[in-house]
């Protein structure tokens, strides 16, 4: 953080390694839209490449914002209700100045109760309350308190779970559908099942390819990408960077490029349970109505 003058200055190193920019060429820095609800953190990226960093221009007056390594994180003022904006700026590593974007932010009322006890303030905040609403995933309750452990990783089973309901796809009900995926628990098998119809997923048993969901390990963020593309119908994007697996590139591509923040993250690193929200509430505006599933909560099984 840095004064110049009278203005206050907040600068992002940023970490999107979303390919190099021309050097001549001024950096991108597009206009977006988010919503929260009154009292609820949320977050957002903005897409810039390595080497850049991010000035806001001007401050929102019913909320602070804050930069972090993908973006910045939103949290309105008490009660504060209505419409917010703030600006900002990129400058590239060639010292370009993009024009002045603006983030306009709708913070609604909150219509349920649902609350988690341990995400007030958290970045995930709105999107953890979006998966509840929709049906989508709640977390364990202990003592008449919720709770999210946004920081715990997910497994391979979860994420798919987590996915195919927030994109409106029911798992296939049989009652010898989970023989066909022994790695997963029993729960699971209907959701590996329907996203192998809707190819999501492969079937088999061929442990050593990596599309195929033959263990319950934590979901890492190569194969999370590669689901979510998957689901997403997205078309395959141009290779990636080096380190990101062969078999994911294109998928890691295009999900980047749709909107979703995947890049900022090592490929074999895990998905947490945080970052899981803040992926798949994004999927469901577009996803439309979500199926009456009920809630997933994993408490036996976690």
């Amino acid at each position: 953080m840095k004064r110049t003058g009278k203005a206050l200055s907040l600068l992002l190193l940023c970490g999107l390694l979303l390919g190099g920019m021309a050097a001549q060429a001024a950096p991108d820095a597009p206009d977006s839209r988010i919503t929260t609800y009154e009292n609820r953190t949320v977050s957002g990226e903005i897409p810039c490449a390595a080497g850049s960093t991010v000035q806001i221009l001007s401050r929102p007056e019913s909320g602070v914002v804050s930069l972090t390594e993908s973006g910045y994180i939103y949290t309105p003022y008490q009660n504060r209700r209505g419409e917010d904006q703030f600006t900002y700026l990129i400058r590239d590593e060639h010292g370009a100045w993009s024009r002045e974007a603006t983030v306009t932010v709708n913070v609604l009322p909150q219509e349920s109760a649902f609350d988690y006890a341990d995400l007030h303030g958290h970045p995930a905040e709105y999107a953890a309350l979006r998966l509840a609403e929709e049906g989508v995933y709640a977390g364990p309750c202990y003592g008449g308190d919720r709770y999210f452990h946004p920081d715990e990783a997910l497994s391979r089973a979860e994420f798919l779970a987590l996915t195919l309901s927030a994109a409106g796809i029911p798992a296939v009900r049989a009652a010898s559908v989970s023989e066909a995926f022994p790695a997963l628990p029993a729960w699971a098998g209907g959701y590996a099942a329907a996203a192998v119809q809707e190819g999501i997923i492969r079937g088999g048993d061929d442990g050593a390819d990596p599309l195929r969901l033959t263990s319950d390990a934590p979901i890492t963020w190569a194969e999370a990408a590669v689901i979510l593309g998957n689901t997403l119908g997205l078309p395959e994007g141009e290779g990636s960077r080096d380190a990101i697996p062969a078999w994911a590139a294109s998928a890691w591509r295009a999900v980047s490029s749709a909107g979703y923040p995947v890049a900022q993250h090592l490929p074999e690193a895990a998905v947490t349970r945080a970052d899981a929200a803040m992926l798949l509430a994004r999927l469901l505006p577009a996803a439309g109505p979500v199926a009456p599933t009920g809630l997933f909560s994993w408490t036996t099984v976690l």
